[in-house]
């Protein structure tokens, strides 16, 4: 094989490893900015803001984590039961901060509406939506996470008002960067008229749904 082809192969090789997520930024309000995730392996540089808005997402190799699938996916809490496999598999998540010279200015959601991601950004306590968040995470191996969780949730303090929340997972990850999608596909109301999410469903997508976008959420 020649110089040229073997060129061409590493090429390839290397374009495969890395994802890129080039689209406009929901409620930018100029400027440029980096953009990067904080966990407890340290903080991660994955891409910038340009000017007009533009979000530009680089995904560069993680450093190695002291998380794995089987740890993040394996707990039910309830009815039902995961499969996950194959153990000990590396898992990085991200939680994108936006920076400018050293400051946080905020955070991006991606989602599918603008109420999901006040739902998201407030940790649940505004009200759910029917839609979808997704989260960019990085693994070391190709790995599956399938199955059903149900677990009853309460709504006030006493636990004398609950609902059946359920959680499905169809999730095949490849070895590297994986956008995972969560979709809401219900919401229970309680007595005060609060929308909790009640049934979400988990995969993975190729590329960034057509009716998502990012969002940046002010500090």
């Amino acid at each position: 094989m020649n110089n040229g082809a073997l060129l061409l192969i590493a090429l390839l090789c290397t374009s495969q490893t890395v994802n890129a997520d080039t689209t406009k930024v929901v409620g930018w309000p100029g400027g440029t900015a980096s953009v990067k995730s904080y966990g407890p392996d340290g903080s991660l540089a994955l891409g910038r803001i340009e000017a007009d808005g533009s979000l530009v997402l680089d995904m560069p190799a993680p450093p190695p984590s002291t998380q794995t699938v089987d740890q993040s996916f394996a707990n039910c809490g309830g009815e039902g039961g995961m499969s996950v496999g194959p153990l000990d598999v590396g898992f990085t998540p991200t939680s994108l901060t936006v920076e400018r010279d050293g400051a946080e200015l905020g955070v991006l959601h991606a989602a599918t509406s603008p109420e999901v991601v006040a739902w998201r950004n407030s940790f649940a306590e505004m009200d759910a939506a029917v839609g979808a968040w997704l989260q960019w995470v990085h693994v070391t191996a190709e790995a599956d996470a399938t199955g059903d969780c149900r677990v009853t949730l309460y709504t006030d303090s006493a636990a004398s008002e609950g609902f059946e929340y359920a959680s499905e997972h169809k999730v095949a990850f490849v070895a590297g960067w994986n956008l995972i999608r969560n979709s809401i596909l219900a919401v229970h109301a309680d007595a005060t008229g609060k929308r909790h999410a009640q049934h979400v469903v988990t995969d993975v997508v190729k590329r960034m749904p057509e009716d998502a976008s990012w969002h940046f959420v002010k500090y």
